[in-house]
């Protein structure tokens, strides 16, 4: 059961810090003598080194203490569920696959020491590409992870929070909620924010109109939050601060929410828009035959089944309606079959075939494509690193005292090391390592992470059309009596 999968912890202002975190979170007698250590991007040593270069790659300035260089978290399974440490430490490398895709360089050690198993993760805040984009670290990533996490925790048989936990209540609020069959003040200022972020066009609006309602505000300042907003009803004494009353009232999270409200609505009415010049659109092509059965509005969803035992004169309208019905909904499904899909309704079957084929071929080459993504990211990783850090080896050689100049660039050494360790492996002449090179190996990278993405957008939109034609299918059997077909 994960208690924190989905609370980032924004960490690390200096790379120094980042392989303090590291060291203690793959302390030997924590990590099973390090066995139960894995990483991706990086290794325990040259974390610094691979992080700093990554952040290079960003437009930001990345070295500038105020931007964040890694994030550390936390996922932990209750001490009542029976997960080995090997067991666990998968779950924490597929959860940051499956979140991340090995987009970021990161680390994952899962601890033994304490009364439950629990897993840490350090990541590098900027990506493996050639950008070296930022992570948005928004409501939306939280969402994610706490969704993954919960996916695979199922899948094993672990157990999940099912109830995200909210912000304590005080004594006095709980009494107050008691007593009031209304609740507490800070429980109306909740719900009386709830409606009007429904209704804001922008913060300033919001403010107003929480103010019309009868809410005296304030603008405070916090030491963690910056200026901050506070609300309270006339007759109270003390305001309430908006980040107080729970995660989701912040000034920063009530704006957030008014964006996201507008974006939806927006989205709702373009898709209302849409539908209705589609169906003037169909209506318009339809033949006189049809414009005649277009009359009679369908008014079942889909096609139902019928007994012919036992009619009756009170149930003979009713069986004459839905026959009608059922006939008009089964010419709505070829008509949409034949729009969407260009396909008669009997050929359905055969296009669920050559989509389910489809569909294992571009499983199996998106598997392939990743593993040679993984390896030629690793290739352009270890390169530049030997080409930035290269001096620092010739630096050493120079230096009249070794041990205090590796002591002062021991991260740098240490990736260098690796790199040309990793290069010769592949048997690769170093010295015809150049950065024009590098630059085009860097596009590759690019290149090939497009070009999954787009087969992996082919195979979701041919999982919506196999969930689609198969339920078309199902509708046809049964109208055709074909009710125990498979499929």
């Amino acid at each position: 059961m994960s208690y924190t999968p989905y609370r980032l912890l924004q960490l690390f202002l200096e790379f120094y810090h980042v392989l303090i975190c590291y060291q203690y979170i793959t302390n030997p007698d924590k990590t099973n003598e390090k066995l139960l250590v894995s990483s991706i991007g990086c290794t325990e040593k040259n974390a610094p080194g691979v992080f700093q270069l990554a952040l290079m790659g960003n437009s930001q300035k990345a070295l500038d203490e105020q931007v964040i260089k890694a994030y550390h978290f936390i996922q932990s399974f209750a001490p009542t569920d029976e997960v080995t440490p090997e067991e666990a430490h998968q779950i924490g490398m597929d959860f940051m696959k499956k979140t991340f895709d090995d987009r970021y360089a990161f680390l994952c050690s899962t601890h033994v020491g304490k009364n439950h198993i629990h897993n840490h993760f350090v990541m590098c805040s900027a990506s493996r590409d050639i950008l070296g984009r930022k992570l948005d670290d928004n409501l939306s990533l939280l969402l994610s992870l706490r969704k993954n996490n919960d996916i695979l925790c199922k899948e094993h048989g672990l157990s999940v929070i099912e109830k995200e936990k909210g912000k304590s209540q005080t004594y006095k609020e709980w009494l107050a909620e008691k007593e009031n069959p209304t609740g507490s003040n800070k429980t109306k200022i909740r719900k009386i924010i709830d409606r009007t972020v429904m209704e804001a066009n922008d913060f300033d609006h919001f403010l107003s109109l929480i103010k019309a309602q009868g809410i005296e505000t304030d603008t405070g300042t916090s030491k963690k939050y910056g200026p901050v907003t506070k609300y309270k009803f006339p007759e109270e004494k003390h305001f309430h601060r908006g980040y107080s009353l729970g995660t989701f009232y912040g000034d920063e999270s009530i704006k957030k929410r008014i964006e996201r409200h507008i974006a939806f609505m927006k989205s709702q009415e373009e898709k209302k828009q849409l539908r209705k010049e589609q169906a003037a659109l169909r209506k318009a092509l339809l033949s006189p035959a049809e414009r005649k059965l277009d009359k009679s509005k369908v008014k079942i969803r889909s096609i139902r089944e019928q007994s012919f035992d036992n009619i009756s004169k009170d149930s003979i309208g009713k069986l004459r309606w839905t026959n009608k019905q059922n006939a008009m909904r089964f010419e709505q499904i070829s008509l949409e079959v034949k729009e969407k899909y260009g396909i008669a309704y009997s050929d359905i079957k055969g296009h669920i075939s050559s989509l389910r084929a489809d569909n294992n071929r571009l499983s199996t080459q998106i598997t392939k494509s990743k593993k040679d993504l993984e390896e030629l990211r690793s290739f352009v990783e270890n390169c530049v690193a030997y080409k930035r850090y290269k001096i620092h080896s010739i630096n050493e050689e120079k230096a009249s005292d070794k041990e205090k100049y590796y002591e002062a660039h021991d991260s740098q050494l240490d990736a260098f090391h690796d790199a040309v360790f990793a290069l010769e492996r592949r048997n690769i002449d170093l010295d015809s390592i150049t950065y024009e090179g590098i630059k085009i190996m860097q596009q590759k990278v690019t290149e090939a992470e497009t070009e999954i993405k787009r087969q992996e957008d082919i195979k979701r939109q041919n999982e919506r059309d196999l969930k689609e034609l198969s339920d078309y299918q199902k509708e046809i059997d049964l109208y055709f009596g074909r009710m125990n077909d498979e499929i």
